[in-house]
């Protein structure tokens, strides 16, 4: 670490911070934070009961855009033939 920042982080009472644990990787590191941050978190999400009929129902039903088959048979070309 560059030595003026060093110098002021040393300077900055840590006393009243909060300590929250942020996962990096297959660990988790302990860190403190000023006392008005907010923490951010991700809800739980289930284990797919079938990730392969998960997966097949995602491609078939994209949110936002059409499905990946029916935009290769709109370019008029057999998928072998199409470029990205």
């Amino acid at each position: 670490m560059h030595p003026e920042i060093r110098n002021s982080a040393q300077e900055i009472d840590t006393a009243d911070w909060k300590e929250i644990a942020v996962e990096y990787g297959p660990e988790i590191l302990m860190i403190r934070v000023p006392p008005h941050c907010d923490t951010l978190t991700m809800k739980e999400i289930p284990i797919l009961p079938d990730p392969r009929a998960a997966y097949e129902e995602a491609l078939s039903n994209p949110v936002g855009c059409r499905p990946l088959a029916e935009i290769i048979r709109t370019k008029g070309k057999p998928a072998a033939e199409q470029t990205p």
